[in-house]
């Protein structure tokens, strides 16, 4: 339930060691029909039967059941796992609205993998979609501050990237479904 953050050495018979409180927020379907949920660096923190005990949590779909035991890592392939802290990563590093820890879940409900489509519902209705199979970070982040600056956009609608502006930055359009 806790990371150990760093260790400062203090003097030579002392050391000092900052830890800090992992936070459930994702939930992985389990191979005996339950969840094993996690935290944002993929340790699984419980296996849980049904998700009635989190008022809000983010499900992440398109991968297959897992099975892992409270404190390792969840066992997704090497990409998925790397998508999952880059999605958490960005939104943690976007704006005023701090969607760090819990406020992750607050903001995103599901992830879904399909290949290197990769689809985010927001709680608020909208879903972010990009292929995350070359420049991801830069694509999610043009997402999430589309998403972050457009109020009127939050509540529905599907958002993608489509090219790059002058400047090079990624133009979102609302995408057909």
């Amino acid at each position: 339930k806790v990371k150990v953050e760093e260790i400062i050495r203090r003097s030579p018979w002392a050391v000092e060691i900052v830890v800090s409180e992992r936070i459930a927020i994702i939930a992985v379907k389990n191979t005996n029909n339950g969840y094993a949920i996690i935290d944002k660096d993929g340790k699984v923190l419980e296996n849980v039967s049904d998700l009635s005990s989190f008022s809000h949590i983010t499900v992440l779909n398109g991968v297959d059941p897992v099975n892992a035991s409270i404190g390792q890592t969840v066992p997704l392939t090497a990409t998925q796992l790397g998508r999952v802290k880059q999605i958490v990563m960005t939104f943690e590093q976007m704006g005023d609205n701090g969607y760090r820890d819990k406020n992750f879940c607050l903001a995103v409900s599901a992830i879904a993998f399909d290949s290197d489509a990769v689809s985010i519902l927001m709680r608020r209705g909208a879903e972010l979609r990009y292929n995350a199979n070359e420049d991801s970070a830069n694509k999610l982040f043009a997402l999430v501050s589309f998403f972050n600056s457009n109020e009127e956009k939050r509540d529905s609608g599907v958002y993608t990237v489509n090219g790059k502006d002058t400047s090079g930055k990624y133009i979102v359009v609302e995408a057909q479904n």
